[in-house]
């Protein structure tokens, strides 16, 4: 059911007895059943009519009312303009106007900026909706891992995911880190709501969610903010439990970033030779007979690092790859026939686009020679740092 209660099928019974009694044809018709005139995203209707006015099939469109075409007073007007560019007029028969006079023209705008207002009204409406439901205790939206909804819609305890809740927070007082948490529960058998495994992410999510503290929260992006209210449901963590987790995660995460960073040239760059994924940096501490300590650095496969037993850790040694990958690298700028590929593969872009461009291409290619040869001095010259090297390329 759409406006006033007027079915989509009444609305195209009315608009071809209109077209019928003017004496024109129907050559098609176009519907957005069940979608918002907010936005013109995934309206396959609206924006395959724009296409067919331009192949000048109609030069004239009739519509319900405009609202139809859209609640958004920049899009309906970048509609109507382009509608105008192909010479094809819009009516609109509630509103009893038609987009050939200034005057309907401006009309249109008028309805445009009235719908536009409308529907903004109406989020405002359904946020100060939800904020009132968050301040009394409700939860907005999908209920999170740990809880369900029994059949008064009232967010309860899952037994089962309340349980592993608890787990997950236990683990990690007892000093668990995010991967091994997501590796004993996937030996477990555990899954999400949606079937897949808790990774590491998800894990650390968890540990900052208000909710299994028994609060709700609401995000105001506009001003930046965050409410937060006791919930009505019944909290599955202790405070003590939460405030002593949310300690030791700030700790931690301060310790990592204070953490020195090394250059890693390979980064990304090499793949897993099993799983085929990216491998990244790690760092091994060795400790020596004598009490003294070396740092040792491994490229190793990301899927291990993250979820464990899923891959092996197949690693390789930084200092024994990276002079390899650089070997590459400034074979490849040195290369005679590098810059003519670069030119070449600008010069099929011209061809396949628009050829009104070519000096600014042309420029853009000289630009970029000038650079590479710059870049290479300075790397000769030690001037850069293999990772500002590897950064900038």
């Amino acid at each position: 059911m759409q406006v006033e209660g007027f079915s989509i099928d009444g609305q195209l019974h009315t608009l071809r007895q209109e077209v019928n009694e003017s004496g024109d044809i129907v050559v098609k018709e176009y519907i957005d059943a069940g979608l918002s005139g907010k936005s013109l995203d995934n309206r396959n209707g609206i924006n395959q009519l724009l296409k067919d006015a331009e192949l000048g099939l109609f030069d004239m469109v009739v519509v319900w009312r405009i609202s139809r075409v859209s609640r958004n007073t920049s899009d309906f007007l970048n509609i109507l303009d382009h509608l105008k560019k192909h010479k094809v007029e819009l009516k609109s028969i509630k509103e009893k106007f038609d987009s050939n006079t200034p005057q309907g023209r401006f009309a249109y705008q008028m309805f445009a900026a009235t719908a536009e207002l409308e529907i903004r009204g109406m989020g405002e409406n359904i946020s100060n909706s939800m904020l009132k439901r968050m301040r009394d205790g409700y939860m907005n939206g999908q209920t999170p891992y740990g809880y369900t909804r029994d059949e008064f819609k009232n967010v309860v305890i899952h037994e089962t995911e309340g349980k592993v809740v608890r787990q997950i927070f236990d683990m990690y007082c007892e000093g668990y880190g995010y991967k091994k948490i997501a590796i004993t529960l996937e030996g477990l058998g555990v899954k999400s709501k949606k079937g897949c495994q808790l990774s590491p992410a998800v894990i650390c999510n968890m540990l900052s969610n208000s909710v299994y503290n028994g609060y709700v929260h609401m995000k105001n992006k506009k001003m930046k903010i965050t409410y937060l209210a006791r919930g009505s449901f019944e909290p599955l963590i202790t405070d003590d439990q939460w405030f002593k987790v949310q300690k030791s995660k700030q700790r931690n995460s301060t310790k990592s970033h204070n953490r020195k960073k090394h250059s890693s040239l390979a980064n990304g760059i090499l793949l897993c030779s099993i799983c085929g994924k990216p491998m990244y940096l790690h760092k091994q501490l060795q400790r020596n007979k004598n009490g003294t300590t070396k740092d040792h650095f491994y490229y190793e496969c990301s899927t291990r690092k993250q979820y464990g037993d899923k891959c092996k850790s197949n690693y390789i040694r930084r200092d024994k790859i990276d002079p390899k990958v650089m070997n590459v690298v400034t074979k490849t700028l040195t290369s005679s026939s590098y810059i003519d590929d670069i030119v070449e593969s600008l010069n099929t872009r011209i061809e396949q686009h628009d050829t009104s461009s070519l000096a600014d291409l042309e420029k853009r290619a000289s630009d970029i020679k000038k650079q590479i040869k710059e870049l290479y001095k300075a790397f000769e010259k030690e001037t850069v740092t293999v990772e500002e090297f590897s950064h900038t390329m």
